[in-house]
């Protein structure tokens, strides 16, 4: 992918996927201990791209679709049922017995989410919707995704107007307890 201007939402959406695909997959290898960095990064990604698709995919496919709103809202509970788990996940210590029932219950809920969107959503959204205003949600998406919070929130709105409220505020708070902590970084 060159650009967000010459890719659309669904571009930007399954380069998320692919990435958070890959975390998981690195979460699998192995009975050592897991890296703290490690599961941080895979809840920081998660939470981000929930938020960014709360924001622009999801009001999309309220819009656009026969059912939309009932899609919509299927989709906004999975994203809640996640960010408990994502939530349980960093109450623990990093300890791979612990953290794998966890990890395992996160990965086939994000597979499941990825296989519904990629299968359903994204080819009736293509179908539906003009090109010129999926390239501009790109870089609505990419935007949302460098501003929101990075910890599973316990306000999520299901007003997209309200989210990005919301979520500049907890994303401002969280990115400067990141900063301060290194949160994500792998510590020598």
């Amino acid at each position: 992918m060159s650009s967000a201007q010459e890719s659309d939402i669904f571009d930007v959406l399954e380069s998320d996927h692919r990435a958070l695909v890959e975390l998981l997959s690195e979460s699998a290898i192995g009975d050592d201990e897991l890296s703290p960095s490690h599961c941080e990064r895979l809840v920081m990604q998660v939470v981000r791209h929930f938020v960014a698709e709360e924001q622009y995919l999801l009001p999309l496919v309220r819009d656009q679709l026969p059912g939309g709103e009932q899609a919509s809202e299927v989709a906004f509970d999975q994203h809640r049922a996640v960010e408990d788990q994502l939530r349980r996940l960093e109450d623990l210590e990093h300890s791979a017995d612990r953290a794998r029932p966890i990890l395992n219950e996160i990965n086939v809920a994000i597979r499941d989410h990825i296989n519904t969107q990629h299968e359903q959503l994204f080819p009736a959204l293509r179908e539906s919707c003009d090109p010129s205003q999926l390239r501009r949600l790109a870089d609505e998406v990419l935007g949302a995704e460098q501003l929101a919070p990075t910890r599973p929130r316990a306000v999520r709105p299901e007003s997209a107007a309200v989210n990005k409220v919301v979520s500049l505020v907890a994303g401002y708070v969280d990115h400067a307890r990141d900063a301060y902590s290194r949160r994500g970084v792998d510590q020598p």
